[in-house]
């Protein structure tokens, strides 16, 4: 999602879906599913899951990012 998380990392335009802006995808998602998308990744889309190269504790860590960066939406 890039640096700033505005869908325009350094791979964003070889990619035939672009990454969406996490301030348009984090409020509106529950942590669990946050935690999910992480883990297994989004099936027709570019992202893939990160289970098997992040422990669950990175995993939550990364949700704890999200949140403090892109909020939760309230």
């Amino acid at each position: 999602h890039g640096a700033d998380g505005d869908g325009d990392g350094p791979i964003a335009a070889d990619l035939a879906v672009r990454p969406r802006p996490l301030a348009t995808l984090v409020p509106g998602r529950t942590d669990g599913e946050l935690a999910h998308r992480i883990s297994s990744g989004l099936v027709g889309l570019p992202m893939p899951g990160f289970a098997t190269v992040l422990s669950e504790a990175d995993r939550w860590d990364l949700v704890n990012h999200l949140r403090s960066g892109w909020g939760d939406g309230s």
